[in-house]
């Protein structure tokens, strides 16, 4: 673009220019808060602020006022006195959406804004396994290949398609993606990634569907970035990943809280792995994570259940429908999954006849939905 800029009288058709503009976005989208590529190691050296400001055409202020709040936290030339004007008196221009989808290149970006702060969660699906790469702040907590074995009556199924887009959604609320894989045998892997703007948490799960009833074995594997590690908890079964401090509280909703209960599944660490692991009994299995990224909340006490779903006024099976509550501090968050045929359900008093919700409860005891598949 610089040397365009020189090149007078030839100029860059307004086509280019745009098509320039948004790769100049997407640039910055795929760029971390230390200054690196999402999916490459960390960068040893702080950001360019000022090559990331020239990215932008002539009389263009967006790109420079992204780079600024991506790698600062302020607007451009922001103060004390005038946090919303820029150079000249003109106002800092509105910034783009910061997630952005492309099935093209099978790559999505969840990012809850462009502060530093805020949380980057960076999905490859191209090949499989799938990579991704979840990060806070200059801290990648997960990163790299996301493995997934699926055993049903004892034997081991194979992938026999490629990562395919299902749903995408992006709002004030949430960025949600939803993949699908087939395995052999007629089994299908839903999966599931939602990162919740305000509510900042990560919701990560897997739905595995067979056309007829099984004993499924489960496991995802999810690559933890080193230094950083998984410390769970001696009594219950949720765990911190830790890196000098904790950054995020993981809890695995389908699995009973306390150790004393004895069914079978476990969350845990094995070497740089963090290791979900489940057993379930009929046409499907439901895998959720929920991974609280809100360092406020760590202190103050939580806890999760298990929901009963029930369809004209009887409990329906778990490999039908599942529910759960999970609480933190005073806040608490409903998720709901069908997984047969959907039907008018309740759960806590909540009806609703949508395959896929997670909500949050408002003071007065409602549901106030953040994401619902119909």
């Amino acid at each position: 673009m610089a040397i365009a800029r020189q090149s007078k009288p030839r100029r860059l058709k307004r086509e280019a220019v745009r098509r320039y503009e948004r790769c100049a976005q997407h640039a910055l989208r795929l760029t971390r808060h230390d200054g690196a590529q999402v999916f490459t190691p960390a960068a040893d050296h702080r950001p360019d602020i000022d090559l990331f400001r020239h990215l932008a055409p002539a009389k263009d202020d967006i790109h420079r006022a992204l780079a600024t709040r991506l790698f600062t936290g302020r607007a451009i030339g922001s103060s004390r006195r005038s946090p919303r004007r820029v150079a000249g008196g003109r106002a800092t221009p509105p910034l783009p959406t910061p997630a952005f989808h492309s099935e093209a290149a099978s790559i999505a970006i969840l990012r809850s804004g462009w502060s530093p702060a805020d949380p980057l969660l960076a999905v490859s699906y191209r090949d499989d396994p799938l990579q991704a790469e979840l990060s806070l702040g200059r801290e990648r907590l997960l990163s790299g290949a996301w493995e997934l074995r699926v055993r049903a009556d004892e034997g081991l199924l194979m992938a026999v398609s490629r990562w395919d887009s299902a749903c995408w959604q992006s709002d004030a609320d949430v960025d949600y993606l939803e993949l699908e894989l087939n395995l052999a045998e007629d089994v299908r892997v839903e999966r599931h990634f939602l990162l919740a703007r305000r509510d900042r948490f990560a919701l990560v799960a897997d739905a595995v569907i067979s056309p007829r009833p099984r004993r499924f074995e489960y496991e995802m594997v999810l690559p933890l970035n080193a230094p950083t590690a998984l410390v769970t908890s001696t009594e219950t079964r949720d765990g911190f990943i830790v890196n000098g401090r904790r950054r995020a509280l993981v809890i695995p909703l389908a699995l009973p809280e306390w150790r004393v209960d004895h069914r079978p599944g476990m969350l845990a660490a094995s070497g740089s792995k963090l290791v979900l692991s489940q057993v379930a009994e009929g046409t499907s299995l439901f895998a959720p994570l929920w991974i609280d990224l809100d360092s406020r909340r760590f202190a103050r006490a939580y806890t999760w259940r298990p929901l009963t779903v029930a369809e004209s006024r009887s409990p329906v099976r778990p490999d039908m429908a599942v529910g759960y509550r999970v609480q933190v501090g005073n806040r608490q968050w409903l998720i709901y999954r069908s997984l047969g045929p959907k039907g008018n359900r309740t759960v806590l008093g909540h009806n609703l006849v949508s395959e896929f919700l997670v909500g949050r409860f408002s003071r007065k005891g409602l549901v106030d939905p953040l994401l619902e598949i119909e």
